[in-house]
């Protein structure tokens, strides 16, 4: 214990005397800033122009508030968390029907290699693919209200994906 007291007070007090000095020498920095700071600001203060800024933008921050700009506000963000919160339901149920659909494409696979019959697994294929495009165009309206100012026209990049994203191919070659 007394070893680790005298490494820490050897390493810190007598090794580095310069400590003292640089931190002299920020206080002496900080209140030069400060000071400097303080004969700016009584200028800002004396200013005309500068007042006037200061009561139309608080003017402008009170409008926004509580104001009918605040009101609408209110109401633009209260619309968006509910459409996000359908998005959400709506891209979960995207996320289950591609998890099934990657079931059915397994057991179309498994069934083709058995060389079993895999028409009833193309008809739940097909079933699921147009489920899933139903809940994807959902969720891209749902995308679409909720930002429309900053999504503009913009492309849904899973849009050009096609049905599952991706090339289904089985181990006798592609379909």
């Amino acid at each position: 214990m007394a070893f680790s007291l005298w490494a820490f007070w050897d390493d810190n007090i007598t090794r580095r005397p310069w400590k003292a000095f640089q931190s002299r020498f920020y206080r002496l920095d900080y209140a030069k800033a400060q000071a400097a700071y303080d004969e700016e600001n009584k200028k800002l203060q004396a200013d005309a122009k500068y007042q006037e800024l200061a009561k139309k933008l608080a003017a402008a921050q009170a409008s926004v508030t509580r104001g009918e700009l605040g009101q609408k506000l209110a109401a633009l963000e209260k619309q968006e968390v509910q459409a996000t919160v359908r998005f959400k339901e709506l891209d979960q149920e995207v996320k289950f029907i591609k998890s099934e659909l990657e079931e059915t494409w397994y057991e179309y696979d498994h069934a083709v290699q058995q060389k079993r019959n895999p028409k009833p697994y193309q008809d739940e294929i097909q079933q699921l693919e147009k489920a899933q495009s139903q809940a994807r165009s959902g969720a891209r309206s749902c995308a679409r209200q909720t930002r429309p100012d900053q999504r503009g026209n913009q492309e849904d990049p899973r849009q050009r994906q096609g049905s599952g994203g991706r090339v289904r191919q089985t181990h006798g070659g592609a379909r």
